[in-house]
C-alpha cells in the first residue's frame, strides 16, 4: 500500500508554487506545515508574514454512498495568517490564498483529491498590539471513491 498523501503538505506546496505577490500587496509569506518534524506552533514574526497550515479540528470525514463500498471523503485544512504590517495586509494575504484555491479547484496538484474548495475566513485580531491574525478553512474533496474495507 502506498503512503497516504499528507493534505497539509499538499496545500503548502499548492500555495507556495502558485503565490502571486499582486505587485507587492501580498508579499510571499513563510508557509509552515505544523505537522512537519521540528515545526513548532510558535510563530516568529521577524522574518515577515506567516501562514500556518494544519488539519482543522473537524479533520477527515467520510460519507458512504449506495452499498457502503464507495463514498465521499472530505478533509478540512486550517490556514492561520499572521502579519505585523496592517489589517489591509491580512486581507490581501487572504485574498491571494483564496485566489490560489479558486484557480486550482480541479488542478492536478491536488491528487488524489477531486476538488479544492475555499470555505471561510474569519479575522481573529482581538487585543493584540500590531499583530493581525486571521483563520481560513479550505476543504479537499473526493467523490465516489472506493472506501477501504
Amino acid at each position: 500500500m502506498p503512503n497516504e498523501v499528507l493534505p497539509t503538505q499538499l496545500i503548502k506546496n499548492l500555495l507556495s508554487n502558485n503565490w502571486n505577490t499582486q505587485g507587492g500587496l501580498a508579499p510571499t509569506p513563510t508557509f509552515r506545515d505544523v505537522g512537519e518534524p521540528g515545526q513548532a506552533i510558535r510563530v516568529d514574526m521577524r522574518p515577515g508574514d506567516q501562514i500556518i497550515i494544519r488539519m482543522d479540528i473537524t479533520g477527515t470525514a467520510e460519507e458512504p454512498i449506495g452499498n457502503w463500498t464507495y463514498g465521499n471523503r472530505y478533509v478540512d485544512i486550517e490556514l492561520k495568517f499572521y502579519t505585523m504590517t496592517s489589517r489591509q495586509r491580512l486581507h490581501n494575504l487572504m485574498q491571494e490564498a483564496r485566489r490560489v484555491c479558486h484557480s486550482n479547484m480541479h488542478a492536478a496538484g491536488i491528487n488524489p483529491f477531486h476538488r479544492l474548495r475555499y470555505k471561510n475566513f474569519a479575522e481573529l485580531t482581538q487585543e493584540q498590539a500590531n499583530i493581525w491574525e486571521g483563520r481560513m478553512t479550505v476543504r479537499l474533496e473526493s467523490f465516489g471513491i472506493l472506501l477501504e474495507v
